[in-house]
């Protein structure tokens, strides 16, 4: 795991936003690319907007993956390519490289973690030293610091984060992400997972106590993030999900939205008000 700090200046009443984005699969044919552009773009008008990658940005299926792979399921532009990461680096910076002051860490999936395995390649180290943010790793956790303008720190919200390896129809991954995220000390306020391209979000009430004793609610929630990847493309070729029957998903990714406020709520006592917001 990784931690990440990150420091962002704040004022009481001030609005923050944070879309975690999983498994998009980007370069593959049946990603909804167009939609993904749109999505983004919509939340960069919203009050400080940042995002993060959880994992399988890339899809990373290449040729001599046999169970997974066949060209005419990678986008046009990647399948013509014989160089096929590096047609895959360029997509990702073509469609990111504006964005980089907004992202604030690249994680890796398990579609990336195949390149490093079979190929000696580390795709996403590479994708974050190009777009000049950290790498994330595999999971982490990522603590946002909100600064008063003199320098001090006003309060801190936590995003414990795992690509995710939990799936299930009932549950949809939420057993399995309880048993790791509740196996973590340290006091997170949500934790994001994906990998089974669902989405869904469970709140928590959570007991705590002040320094002085007084006894506070801290909410936690656990976030299943999505994906842009259709799982039936309508093509009479068909990719891998579609084969191995996997049902079709909401598209899309949620918004974790953050108000800073100038007094503890009285109910948490936090210097800060949070929602999940599904999309």
């Amino acid at each position: 795991m990784k931690c990440i700090d990150v420091h962002l200046r704040a004022k009481a009443g001030e609005e923050f936003n944070i879309t975690p984005l999983f498994d998009l699969h980007e370069e593959a044919r049946d990603c909804a690319r167009e939609m993904v552009a749109e999505r983004i773009a919509e939340r960069n008008e919203l009050p400080n907007h940042y995002m993060f990658f959880g994992g399988d940005v890339m899809n990373c299926v290449l040729p001599k993956d046999f169970v997974r792979s066949t060209p005419s399921t990678a986008a046009k532009e990647i399948a013509v390519r014989d160089d096929y990461l590096n047609a895959t680096l360029e997509l990702a910076m073509e469609e990111w490289a504006s964005h980089a002051k907004r992202i604030l860490f690249v994680g890796k999936g398990n579609h990336e973690q195949q390149v490093v395995k079979y190929h000696s390649y580390d795709i996403v180290r590479e994708f974050a030293r190009r777009l000049g943010v950290p790498a994330g790793g595999y999971s982490g956790l990522l603590r946002i610091h909100f600064v008063r303008t003199q320098g001090k720190v006003r309060c801190r919200f936590s995003i414990l984060w795992h690509h995710g390896a939990w799936g299930g129809e009932v549950l949809q991954g939420l057993g399995g992400a309880e048993r790791f995220a509740f196996k973590i000390r340290y006091p997170w306020d949500v934790f994001c997972f994906g990998h089974n391209h669902k989405t869904n979000t469970r709140f928590y009430d959570m007991i705590d106590f002040t320094q002085r004793g007084k006894q506070i609610y801290a909410p936690v929630a656990i976030i299943g993030c999505g994906t842009y990847l259709k799982t039936l493309s309508g093509d009479d070729q068909p990719d891998y999900a579609e084969q191995r029957v996997y049902p079709p998903v909401h598209l899309g990714s949620p918004l974790i939205n953050i108000r800073v406020l100038n007094d503890p709520d009285k109910n948490t006592g936090q210097y800060l008000r949070w929602r999940v917001i599904n999309k």
